[in-house]
């Protein structure tokens, strides 16, 4: 009996793991939780492309009339203009993608931080004073 892995040991290893000379490679604060960055988020979604675009050439081609080298040198051209034209358009894709995410986390930290000082200053008379006393200064400022 076998055991069937969701995700294949490699793939983790390359996708998942920083390099073992990387000072980033020890435990971190978050727990050891894993993340795809950039580079790599744009690079397995443009692996999946390619081999999408493979598979469904693959599957258009007859195999009866086709010989075995014709049909590798349409899959090797497939794969290689698959991968010129959508390269930079992933990697645009996922950088304006990841800027927005780390965007909109920042702004919803900075939110419910202050929604925590506001009902902080709702039970503390000298926390509301305190910003009241900055507000003022703020607009004296402008």
């Amino acid at each position: 009996m076998s055991v069937h892995l969701p995700t294949h040991f490699g793939f983790e290893r390359v996708a998942f793991e920083k390099p073992s000379h990387s000072p980033e490679n020890r435990a971190s604060k978050t727990g050891g939780v894993r993340t795809l960055s950039n580079k790599r988020l744009s690079n397995v979604i443009l692996v999946v492309l390619v081999m999408a675009a493979v598979t469904l050439t693959e599957r258009m081609l007859d195999p009866t009339k086709t010989s075995f080298a014709l049909e590798w040198a349409v899959l090797s051209l497939v794969a290689m203009v698959t991968f010129t034209l959508l390269a930079n358009v992933v990697f645009r894709i996922t950088s304006s993608a990841r800027a927005w995410l780390v965007f909109y986390i920042a702004e919803a930290r900075e939110t419910r931080a202050e929604q925590e000082l506001v009902w902080l200053a709702k039970g503390d008379r000298r926390v509301m004073d305190d910003i009241r006393a900055a507000r003022d200064r703020q607009e004296w400022a402008r």
